[in-house]
């Protein structure tokens, strides 16, 4: 089972979603602000919160506003100011305002992905208890099944 949710192509969940949220024009905004050392050190360090963040059972867009938070207190900014300035001023002017105005729906996107990634697990737990239920069930009767009493040697 574990090595089934940890195999879930978070792609394959995330993509639908995006699509449905982000145009081309924004997506290309948002690999290009990540493009080059500063936006990578960007998205590790996001990453990284997020996983924090996920890891203290927040789950979406609770998660991510925690992440966002640690961020903030830790001087990201500082690192989203460096990398629009390493941008030329048309690609600044351009990439900003797409960025801007995805902040309506991150908050859908973070709770959609959860409720998505819910469901693709629920589903593997399923398909894995149908698969081996006839191991499990032999494991519970071997299980229930009293002992022997043990007898220790004079």
């Amino acid at each position: 089972f574990v090595q089934k949710i940890e195999a879930i192509n978070i792609v394959d969940i995330d993509l639908p979603i995006y699509q449905k949220y982000v145009s081309q024009e924004q997506a290309d905004a948002i690999i290009l602000f990540f493009q080059g050392p500063t936006g990578e050190q960007i998205g590790q360090h996001m990453a990284e919160r997020a996983l924090d963040a996920l890891r203290t059972g927040a789950r979406g867009s609770t998660a991510d506003a925690q992440a966002i938070q640690a961020g903030i207190s830790a001087g990201d900014n500082d690192l989203w100011t460096r990398r629009f300035s390493e941008l030329p001023p048309e690609q600044r002017d351009k990439v900003l305002p797409l960025l801007q105005s995805l902040q309506g729906v991150w908050k859908q996107i973070d709770d959609e992905q959860d409720v998505a990634f819910d469901k693709r697990g629920n589903e593997i737990f399923v398909a894995v208890q149908k698969a081996h239920q006839l191991e499990i069930r032999a494991a519970m009767q071997a299980a229930n099944k009293p002992s022997a009493p043990q007898t220790t040697p004079h």
